[in-house]
């Protein structure tokens, strides 16, 4: 059963599980692959719970620099900036969960 908790059992005493399940449950089902915040964008699953995230990446570049020889093509690295909302795991859980919108 995927609602089974492997491990020791523990003597909890009064308590009881919530909503009659079993503990680690609620955990479990509370993942970005069934959070409202979450969607899919080109294959990947984002959070959308917050705004876009900017992230600065080099990347090679072949630009025209200036030499004793005259001008010639060099590879240099390029500070390019990419934004775009986080990218997560489906079975990632935090604390922003919402239920699916429909």
């Amino acid at each position: 059963m995927d609602d089974e908790i492997q491990g020791e059992v523990v003597e909890l005493g009064d308590l009881q599980p919530l909503n009659g399940k079993q503990p680690g449950t609620f955990l479990r089902s509370k993942t970005c692959s069934s959070c409202g915040y979450g969607v899919k964008e080109k294959g990947d699953l984002v959070c959308r719970f917050g705004p876009p995230h900017a992230t600065f990446i080099a990347v090679p570049h072949q630009q025209v620099m200036p030499t004793a020889q005259g001008p010639r093509q060099v590879s240099v690295m390029k500070i390019q900036n990419f934004s775009g909302f986080p990218l997560v795991q489906p079975d990632q859980w935090c604390g922003k969960w919402e239920a699916t919108r429909k």
